[in-house]
């Protein structure tokens, strides 16, 4: 895929600067779901625009059915032992879940999943290991992608560590399968059950006091 490296690096900063957004949206001001809408929104708009320039860049990225069912394996294995753990976790709890807000989060959520690991596999690794400059082995591309998704994740320590998890196992996936999809997919289911039954917290609730904003 013949990108230059003046347009890599704009989209690796691009990330960068939205992570620092995080920070401040939502460990500052606390407002993690007006976060989330302009990511999406503006990330989407990106990739919008870059596919009217180059159509080729959707596979090149990893919005395709190419090697779907085989990344979709090997993602939803993984994906089903960490739901496992957090929901005995939530049980041994004796957390209370509303169901109805989840499987709304795990329907929504999987759009948000998609779009970060867009960023992190697609923009950061995936730039950094094609860029003729970069000769840097591939091990250390892989820690630094995945050190930077865990660094998002600051200030909690248990986060931090699933994704760093997370990002290793997913980058290994995306290197092999070039799919995206699954990625995100699974990468949204395990953050909604993670918020409910991990963190005992109702994301959908800040969608409620949002419209019930306007």
């Amino acid at each position: 895929m013949l990108i230059d490296n003046k347009t890599r690096w704009f989209e690796i900063t691009a990330v960068i600067i939205t992570g620092l957004f995080k920070f401040i949206f939502v460990n500052v001001l606390e407002l993690q779901l007006l976060f989330i809408i302009v990511s999406i929104v503006f990330w989407g708009t990106y990739i919008a625009y870059r596919y009217t320039k180059n159509s080729s860049l959707l596979d090149y990225w990893g919005f395709t059915k190419n090697n779907f069912l085989k990344s979709f394996k090997n993602t939803g294995v993984f994906a089903l032992i960490c739901i496992v753990i957090f929901i005995t976790y939530g049980i041994y709890n004796q957390f209370q879940v509303d169901k109805l807000h989840l499987l709304y989060v795990l329907i929504l959520y999987p759009i948000w999943g998609t779009i970060q690991q867009f960023m992190v596999m697609s923009l950061v690794l995936g730039n950094l290991k094609d860029m003729v400059s970069a000769k840097i082995p591939l091990v250390i591309l892989i820690l630094i992608s995945s050190l930077l998704f865990s660094a998002v994740h600051i200030p909690s320590l248990t986060l931090m560590l699933i994704t760093f998890i997370l990002a290793l196992y997913y980058s290994q996936l995306f290197l092999k399968f070039r799919n995206l999809l699954p990625l995100g997919l699974f990468h949204g289911m395990i953050g909604g059950f993670y918020y409910y039954y991990v963190l005992n917290q109702d994301p959908w609730l800040d969608v409620i006091r949002m419209i019930s904003g306007f």
